[in-house]
C-alpha cells in the first residue's frame, strides 16, 4: 500500500479533493513514520543535556530526516497531552518555537486537521512560517507505543496568508514508549520539514538539530514546572 499511495504524500501536500480519505491517509502516514522510527544506522549529530539528535537521508524529499531522543520524567498517558494541539493538548503552551498550534477540524477522535505557526529561526534568517497538518494519534499496545504523527495538507478553507510563508512538513511524529520505570517515557521525535520560500536548504538543515533540542528542553522544563 505504501508504494502505491505514498507518492501522493511525498511529492506535494495532500489536496482535499484527493481520492484518499482521511482514515486511509492516516494509516499511510502512520506506517511511513513508523518505518523511520524502527530504522537503524542514524548519523549522530549532537548530544546535549541527555537529548540525542541524529539524522539520515530522507526518502520523502531532497533533505534529511532527523531523530531526537530523550527520557521524560512522566508516564506516557500524561505525556501525550503535551504533544497535541490546543484545545486537545498543551503544545501551544510550552513550545517556544510555535506561536500558534490549534485544531482546525476534528475529523475523528484521533484524526484532526491543525494549524501550526512557527516563530523565526537563525536570528530571523528563517522568517515566520505556518503549516496546515493532518494529525493522527495511534496506539500500538503490542509495542507499548503511542505516536502522534503529522504531515502537511492543502485545504481550500485555510490557504496561505501574507504574514507567513507556508511550509511543508513531510511525514513526522512523536513516539511515546513505556520506560522500564513506569513513571518515565522514552520520547522519540521524527522530524522532516521544508521552510520553502527563498531559504537555502542548508540553512534549514543547519537549524533543525538545534531546533529539536530546543523543543525537548521546552517540554522537559514545562513538565518539571508542573511538578513544583
Amino acid at each position: 500500500m505504501i508504494k502505491l499511495i505514498y507518492p501522493k504524500i511525498s511529492k506535494k501536500r495532500i489536496e482535499m479533493d484527493s481520492a484518499l480519505n482521511f482514515p486511509e491517509l492516516a494509516d499511510v502516514l502512520t506506517d511511513r513514520v513508523l518505518e523511520y522510527y524502527h530504522e537503524e544506522e542514524w548519523k549522530l549529530l549532537k548530544v546535549e543535556d541527555d537529548v540525542t539528535v541524529s539524522c539520515k537521508k530522507s526518502r520523502d524529499f531532497a533533505g534529511n530526516v532527523y531523530r531526537g531522543d530523550c527520557v521524560l520524567e512522566l508516564e506516557p498517558e500524561k505525556a501525550l497531552s503535551y504533544l497535541l494541539p490546543s484545545p486537545h493538548g498543551r503544545r501551544q503552551k510550552w513550545d517556544s518555537s510555535v506561536s500558534e498550534c490549534i485544531v482546525l477540524i476534528d475529523v475523528t477522535k484521533n484524526i484532526t486537521v491543525s494549524k501550526v505557526s512557527a516563530t523565526k529561526l537563525l536570528q530571523g534568517l528563517i522568517s515566520d512560517r505556518d503549516f496546515v497538518h493532518l494529525d493522527v494519534v495511534k496506539t500500538f499496545s503490542e509495542l507499548n507505543l503511542t505516536c502522534v504523527n503529522s504531515c502537511s495538507i492543502d485545504h481550500k478553507d485555510y490557504p496561505p496568508v501574507d504574514d507567513y510563508v507556508r511550509g511543508t512538513t513531510h511525514p513526522s511524529g512523536f513516539f511515546l514508549k513505556k520506560h522500564k520505570d513506569r513513571c518515565k517515557t522514552n520520547l522519540t521525535y521524527i522530524a522532516q520539514a521544508e521552510a520553502n520560500g527563498r531559504i537555502p536548504r542548508y540553512l534549514t538543515e543547519a537549524a533543525t538539530g538545534s531546533h529539536i533540542i530546543g523543543v525537548f528542553k521546552d517540554l522537559i522544563k514545562d513538565i518539571e514546572s508542573a511538578k513544583v
